[in-house]
């Protein structure tokens, strides 16, 4: 039997909800969902202590039948959540194809019905009892991890203009990280036990043990594996949409919504400019006003409900006509788009 981690005292166990965002991100399934989950799924019954994905991996939907699966922190293999049976392992990034932030190990005696992210992507389509509950738990658990300073994203330095740089990009496109100044000698202190810290500057430290010396936006973006979402060097699709404003954001849901193969690319953040302004007085169906942060968070758990592919930040270098399509889009990466 493999070493299995013990819980600690600021472990959260799935079962004991707290406030109504964890009554979101920990909902019970009604027999018709699970009965489509289990039609789409297989169960496994790993060893205790195996790892069924590590940080970086992409990685499926989990419901836990029996048992329980850990969720830990890479730096010091701390345990960060306890998924109890009954509840299930997922986020909003599985569906992005981005990476995980934790890897998770299983507990003795555990038996897991696993449902592939492919597979999942149908049922969401498909079944609207099924799309509601989990969107809003992978958006609660997002906030929820947000909250908790909890995703294996720690963000260190002085409190400066760099490290201000990375908070922003960290927040405008959601990602739960954990800040740490040099000025908190305790905190810096205990986060050097694990890592090695330059004496001066920005750092950062991924939830794979990466170290990266003030990094560019588009480094981070690469090394957490949110930029280039399930694209490769040269992709089709049917719709190619530059900016991921509202405007980007509302065509890219209606071409989904009508089974395009939809492809947004945004040079900084899911949301645009909007998505920096604190308050949004004249948008369409928000009479009390709207945060571009909230608006943008709304649109884009809309548009990857209908499988839209979100790139970002990536900048559109050039459009131009090519034979057997109507568009062609490149970014500054290597990428290319074909639209037809």
């Amino acid at each position: 039997m493999r070493s299995i981690p013990e819980p600690g005292e600021q472990t959260y166990y799935s079962s004991r909800r707290q406030d109504d965002v964890d009554a979101l991100a920990w909902p019970v399934f009604s027999q018709r969902a699970l009965d489509l989950l289990r039609s789409a799924g297989e169960v496994l019954h790993p060893e205790p202590g195996e790892l069924l994905w590590d940080t970086g991996d992409t990685y499926d939907l989990y419901l836990v039948l029996a048992g329980g699966v850990l969720l830990l922190d890479r730096r010091d293999d701390r345990v960060v959540f306890v998924i109890e049976e009954g509840d299930f392992v997922g986020e909003l990034g599985m569906l992005m194809g981005q990476r995980a932030f934790l890897p998770g190990v299983a507990m003795e005696e555990t038996a897991v019905l696993r449902v592939r992210v492919e597979e999942l992507r149908r049922l969401v389509e498909i079944s609207g009892e099924l799309s509601d509950v989990l969107l809003s738990a992978f958006d609660a658990r997002r906030r929820m991890l947000a909250r908790m300073g909890e995703g294996g994203l720690v963000l260190a330095g002085d409190d400066d203009r760099d490290l201000h740089r990375l908070q922003e990009f960290a927040e405008r496109n959601q990602l739960p990280y954990r800040m740490v100044l040099r000025s908190d000698a305790s905190a810096w202190s205990e986060l050097a036990k694990t890592t090695a810290l330059p004496e001066a500057g920005t750092v950062v430290v991924t939830g794979g043990r990466r170290v990266m010396a003030a990094p560019t936006t588009r480094d981070l973006a690469t090394a957490l594996g949110i930029d280039l979402w399930c694209l490769s060097g040269d992709s089709r699709c049917d719709l190619l949409v530059v900016g991921a404003g509202p405007a980007g954001l509302a065509a890219a849901v209606y071409g989904a919504s009508e089974g395009l193969d939809v492809v947004v690319v945004e040079d900084v953040a899911i949301g645009g400019q909007a998505g920096s302004s604190s308050r949004i007085e004249n948008y369409l169906g928000f009479p009390r006003g709207v945060s571009g942060a909230e608006l943008a968070r709304a649109a884009m758990l809309q548009a990857v409900k209908f499988g839209t592919r979100l790139v970002s930040p990536r900048s559109v270098t050039a459009l131009s006509q090519v034979s057997g399509a109507s568009a062609s889009g490149s970014t500054t990466s290597t990428t290319s788009w074909l639209a037809p």
